[in-house]
């Protein structure tokens, strides 16, 4: 029974070590550019390892729309490493600027835009993680929510898993 006991303690003190020294790859913050302009929105999400080691084989992809297709489609991956502590910022650039009836949609709330993506990697142990996110512009006491002249984004209750 003792062995048995000992056992579990050596498992889970490996768990908790395996957690405590993984990478942690999630975005912090996020924003759409150029709103109200006659230039195409570009949105911008900032990723961070909160983890003790390097992210390895970390692919990344952002999206931007109204909301009616929240899927991959063809967008180009290229592995790189994100280390401890670091952060990145990836970003989409719409096809073109938003017309003024969008833009009066967007600013009334009656229209959502939607930024969203995927953050895969594997951390020290090779194991493969995976990050989703669903961030969106929100009207808050009538006002749409900016910070220094960007569209600020939260995370919408969908969209957001990680493992």
């Amino acid at each position: 029974r003792l062995w048995i006991s000992t056992r579990d303690l050596v498992k889970g003190a490996e768990d908790t070590s395996k957690k405590q020294l993984r990478a942690y790859v999630l975005p912090i913050k996020g924003d759409i550019r150029n709103f109200g302009t006659s230039e195409p929105l570009k949105a911008s999400v900032r990723i961070k390892n909160s983890g003790q080691t390097p992210a390895y084989r970390m692919t990344t992809w952002v999206k931007m729309n109204f909301g009616d297709d929240f899927s991959k489609g063809d967008v180009p991956m290229h592995p790189d490493i994100l280390g401890p502590g670091s952060e990145r910022n990836i970003s989409n650039i719409s096809m073109r600027a938003l017309t003024s009836d969008e833009a009066a949609k967007v600013t009334q709330g009656a229209l959502t835009i939607y930024v969203f993506g995927e953050i895969r990697y594997w951390d020290i142990f090779d194991i493969e993680h995976v990050s989703t996110f669903r961030r969106m512009t929100r009207i808050r006491n009538g006002q749409l929510q900016t910070d220094e002249g960007a569209l600020m984004l939260y995370n919408d209750e969908k969209g957001n898993e990680s493992n």
